[in-house]
């Protein structure tokens, strides 16, 4: 089993240009490998939204409130939330 299942999307991808095709990345030096190395799944987004840095608002969450959103997010469908 994969550690980061993708689901398929019906986003019409086919529209839009690969990255790979617009930009060319020049090799300076022969011994760097991750230039040519291409990307094949999406990374694991995670949502970092309950951090205690991210509470440098104007108004900044309290328990209940960070509670709700949490619930929301799993109900949402995030499987893992960064606290």
């Amino acid at each position: 089993m994969r550690w980061n299942p993708q689901q398929p999307s019906p986003m019409p991808h086919g529209r839009y240009t690969d990255v790979y095709s617009r930009v060319s990345v020049p090799l300076k030096d022969a011994d760097r490998t991750w230039p040519t190395k291409r990307l094949t799944d999406a990374p694991l987004w995670v949502p970092v939204d309950l951090r205690d840095g991210n509470q440098a608002l104007a108004e900044p969450m309290d328990p209940a409130r960070k509670r709700r959103f949490f619930e929301m997010m799993v109900s949402v469908g995030y499987k893992e939330i960064e606290v």
